[in-house]
């Protein structure tokens, strides 16, 4: 069934393309994945053991978070969707686990597994068990994923909430620790090895572990502790595929429950209160109301509080990098954040879907709907521009650089957002319509189509932001050199806003009913 849907999404609308990157890159990163770890081959006892745990334990904590992180990856086999067919439990579990492994990322992980069993293995018949420990390693990875999935499917909603608010907030702790540590002994170089210890208990605790410690044992040739180890493994395997069926069972024979006593009241109370206090300076027209809404799906819509987490947690450490060793640049690197949150923003229509109708209905006005969806996002990314701004500059002392940090944001904010408007009326497509249900994603290729453009966003505006950001941050530069700089940041961002917003309406005007069309295709 896996394989039908994905002929018939090759069968319409250029979806080979789409298929074929998706799968394209899972092979390519894996290859390259796969051929960096086997240079690593005969590096040494020390090296052995990190690469053998610390490659396990990446692979089970990537399968772990991307379903909370993402509200998951690919609904071509939606368990929901099969409640109708006389599956039982155990056949369904079977059948989506091996989905799972011949999907993108399933492909990815056997690659890099390749890889990392051809970089440890022994020239020996323990070979035999470092593959075996490497299968080991990808299927106790999609188990414990899709268990993990099933089981926040059938959780409250306060749970799932917590979940999504919570993890992308701990993995960025995580991430921002080390450049931390840094800063707080007096600039010096953190004796991270210290953490060593820690770090290798606890990558044994996971469910990775054990296939991870077969691998090791029998790289240094150690018969029965391999053994062992691949036996625990294989035990946890089944632990999380018999959760997973559980979890199933649970969420496929659950009725809907009935609206709380009172729903009615609040949702009415809730409509008259579109603008919140914090941004009820915002005009009563059409862009305020569309900017209005915009912020409150931000947080209320499962599927883009996710979206908005996930490109918050890969640019907060990265623009927190530069605490490790403080200077000009730890203020400056904020502004990636700033344009994250605007290049990641190239599916604006998307969410709407088929409630694009009321913007049809309402009149063709797509340059108020896409200027209220821009000062939405403009308003998130503006902000925490501004929390990070104060962070840096307190922790590292350049209040200096304060405002050209803020310009620099405001040049993100516009060559992310810009162009990203463009593209969301080029080239727009539907969000899964389910909230609820984790296993609900884009359908496998069909959110290549915002991968590209959003790659080409990401080198172009990567590299702008890059040369003003260094020459803002050389020595020798005076007040007033600073002050130009700042001027051209803002101009940029404010050209390439206009430029793609611009486009966009062009683009979109009286093609509304084409955009819903296109929206509600499934």
């Amino acid at each position: 069934m896996k394989f039908a849907l994905l002929r018939n999404t090759i069968k319409g609308h250029a979806g080979w393309l789409g298929v074929g990157l998706a799968y394209g890159v899972s092979i390519i990163f894996g290859v390259a994945a796969g051929a960096l770890l086997l240079l690593s081959r005969g590096a040494g006892g020390g090296a052995t053991e990190g690469v053998s745990l610390a490659i396990p334990t990446v692979l089970f904590l990537g399968w772990l978070i991307g379903p909370i992180m993402t509200t998951g990856f690919d609904s071509t086999i939606d368990p929901s969707k099969l409640a109708t067919y006389p599956l039982t439990s155990r056949q369904m579990t079977v059948g989506l686990f091996a989905v799972a492994c011949l999907g993108g990322g399933g492909v990815f992980s056997l690659l890099a597994v390749a890889g990392l069993v051809g970089a440890v293995a022994p020239a020996s018949p323990l070979a035999l068990v470092s593959f075996a420990a490497g299968l080991s390693v990808v299927g106790v990875s999609v188990a414990a994923s899709r268990a993990v999935a099933a089981l926040i499917s059938g959780a409250s909603r306060r749970v799932r909430d917590t979940l999504l608010f919570v993890v992308p907030l701990v993995f960025t702790s995580i991430g921002v620790l080390p450049q931390l540590l840094n800063l707080a002994e007096d600039d010096q170089v953190a004796d991270l090895g210290r953490l060593a210890p820690a770090a290798k208990l606890i990558a044994t605790a996971l469910p990775s572990g054990p296939p991870a410690q077969a691998l090791l044992a029998a790289s240094q040739g150690k018969a029965a502790a391999s053994l062992l180890w691949l036996a625990g493994g294989v035990v946890w395997i089944g632990v999380m595929l018999w959760l997973w069926s559980l979890a199933l069972r649970r969420m496929l024979v659950r009725a809907v429950s009935a609206p709380a006593a009172g729903a009615r009241d609040r949702q009415v109370t809730a409509s008259r209160a579109l603008y919140w206090r914090v941004v009820n300076w915002l005009p009563r027209t059409r862009v305020g109301a569309v900017a209005a809404k915009e912020l409150r799906l931000t947080t209320r819509d499962p599927r883009q509080r996710a979206a908005l987490l996930g490109s918050v947690v890969g640019a907060v450490p990265f623009a927190l990098m530069g605490l490790s060793q403080p200077g000009p640049s730890a203020v400056l690197r904020v502004s990636a954040v700033a344009f994250f949150v605007g290049a990641t923003s190239t599916n604006l229509y998307g969410y709407d879907g088929a409630s694009h109708w009321m913007n049809v209905a309402a009149g063709d006005d797509a340059r108020a709907d896409l200027r209220g969806k821009c000062l939405g996002r403009a308003l998130i990314g503006g902000t925490l521009v501004l929390l990070l701004v104060a962070l840096t500059a307190t922790l590292t002392g350049y209040w200096s650089l304060a405002l050209p940090a803020m310009a620099l944001g405001v040049a993100g904010l516009g060559l992310g957002l810009g162009p990203a408007a463009w593209v969301s009326v080029a080239y727009p497509w539907p969000m899964p319509p389910a909230q609820k249900n984790v296993f609900a994603g884009a359908n496998t290729g069909q959110g290549m189509q915002a991968f590209v453009p959003l790659l080409i966003l990401s080198l172009v505006g990567g590299l702008v932001l890059f040369g003003l950001g260094s020459l803002m941050a050389r020595d020798s530069r005076s007040a007033v050199q600073l002050l130009l700089l700042s001027a051209l940041a803002v101009a940029i961002g404010v050209g390439a806003f206009a430029i793609g917003m611009t486009r966009a309406i062009v683009r979109s005007r009286d093609r509304q009913p084409e955009l819903l069309l296109a929206l509600t295709k499934a």
